[in-house]
């Protein structure tokens, strides 16, 4: 008791001082009272705090970082329809039919999925189709570059065909500008506006028109990075017939540094299929889940992986199409995590006509009247609208040295303690454990350090008056 007395007499705790040295009862309940309410205070403010904290709060800020040049982002650009009459027609008469109720087939009627498949099957087998896979399929019916662009330009500079790499997504081929195939050439742009992007004139040729994934016609232009593979189906812009489509872009990176909910794009080991690159992205790993459950669900491959985790299963054939179809449409969340470091592009678009009355007589070689022109022909510019870099950065807005701070305060504004009364706190709990474990063992080493230091500088050593002992006993053990 004589040691707690001393601590109490001695702590910077002046809220606990007050209870044990009241001159009344009633004035140290009254004290007790205050301090218990403080401490309840005190714990609530903190546990609200420490369960803030594990919340993860964060803060986002935007800053705008001028460029110099920015590299051109990849430009893919699909036609609605995905399978060439003429060439649906000479692998067989019916399939053209056929192949326009598929795109129309409720992916929730099951039954009406099966009678999709039993009747494509049944003319796979009588045409002896049974080894065309979807892939074959998608490539002879695709629209041959040199009819579907007809003139492209970037920067006010001519650009051929061999500037667009043929990609196979989920609406057929389609044709990707500044693809990732060029790296690392990539095309940058030094200027904004129109005339400093791509302008390309497209031919969708609605004559071939088999079926699309609505009762439009068209094209859907997809902006994205190199290393996104291009998702058509679920973005983009789309273009009708007749116009001239303006994609004014702006480039924006954002950062996440909170590293939660965010994972490194350098991974390579997630992407089972690899489609494109060996950097992770959430349209890879969309573009990926889909072909895992193309795989489980229809038991053969739509697209031959590099990296085939399915080597028993076969390529998707015609009679596989409408499970495919169903897969593509069907709405499942994949649970595709965003990387720490990602750039997308805001996409701004207006219209205006296509081809002018004045310019009309030009298309006359390519067709036969001014109807077929404003049926088939329109044109896409895609540019910077700034060379300005939106950067939008994700940081933790509390963390461990905020909560030590709140704490801090609230222990101070409420009980008046410090670290320095919490370690004297911990010094007498230390001194308490020490006298219970070793009683008057640890006292008397302490006692037989005083002789041996009185005796070593020639000086009586006096101890404290509440720790002396018997002169007898002191001359007994030292």
């Amino acid at each position: 008791m004589t040691s707690f007395r001393k601590y109490i007499d001695n702590t910077t705790a002046h809220g606990v001082v007050r209870i044990f040295s009241g001159k009344s009862v009633i004035r140290r309940l009254f004290w007790l009272v205050i301090v218990l309410g403080a401490t309840v205070g005190c714990l609530n403010n903190i546990i609200d705090r420490i369960i803030y904290l594990a919340g993860g709060p964060t803060a986002t800020t935007l800053s705008l970082e001028r460029q110099v040049n920015l590299t051109f982002p990849a430009v893919t650009v699909c036609n609605l329809n995905q399978y060439r009459k003429d060439v649906v027609d000479a692998i067989h008469p019916e399939l053209s039919e056929h192949l326009r109720g598929v795109f129309y087939t409720d992916p929730e009627d099951v039954d009406e999925t099966l009678t999709c498949s039993y009747v494509l099957s049944s003319i796979s087998e009588r045409a002896n189709l049974t080894d065309l896979t979807l892939t074959d399929l998608s490539y002879m019916a695709r629209d041959p570059i040199e009819y579907f662009i007809t003139a492209c330009y970037f920067s006010g500079r001519r650009c051929s065909h061999s500037d667009f790499t043929t990609v196979l997504t989920d609406s057929g081929y389609c044709y990707t500008f500044n693809s990732y195939k060029r790296e690392p050439s990539l095309i940058t742009a030094t200027n904004t506006g129109g005339k400093a992007g791509l302008s390309v004139a497209l031919n969708i040729n609605q004559s071939q028109y088999v079926s699309s994934s609505s009762f439009d016609a068209g094209v859907k232009v997809v902006v994205h990075t190199q290393n996104e593979p291009p998702r058509p189906e679920s973005t983009g812009v789309g273009v009708p017939p007749g116009s001239n489509a303006f994609i004014g872009i702006r480039q924006r990176s954002i950062i996440d540094n909170t590293q939660r909910q965010c994972i490194d794009a350098n991974i390579n080991s997630y992407n089972n299929f690899t489609f494109l690159t060996d950097d992770y992205s959430i349209g890879a790993c969309d573009y990926d889940c889909l072909l895992i459950r193309v795989a489980e669900e229809c038991n053969c491959t739509y697209i031959p992986p590099q990296n085939n985790n399915f080597p028993t299963l076969p390529s998707c054939t015609l009679s596989d199409i409408c499970c495919v179809v169903q897969q593509q449409r069907s709405n499942i969340d994949c649970g595709c995590k965003a990387t720490c470091s990602t750039t997308d592009y805001e996409v701004y678009n207006s219209y205006s006509a296509f081809p002018a009355m004045y310019a009309e007589e030009d298309f006359e070689e390519l067709f036969q009247t001014t109807l077929d022109a404003k049926s088939n022909l329109l044109s896409v510019n895609v540019y910077f609208e700034t060379l300005n870099v939106e950067m939008q950065t994700t940081s933790n807005a509390y963390g461990a040295v905020a909560l030590l701070s709140d704490i801090g305060g609230q222990l101070g504004l409420f009980l008046g303690v410090s670290v320095i009364s919490i370690m004297e706190f911990g010094t007498w709990i230390v001194d308490e454990v020490k006298n219970r474990l070793f009683g008057d063992k640890f006292k008397e080493r302490k006692l037989c350090g005083y002789c041996k230091t009185s005796k070593t500088d020639g000086e009586e050593h006096k101890l404290p008056q509440e720790n002396k002992l018997p002169d007898e006993y002191v001359e007994d053990k030292c």
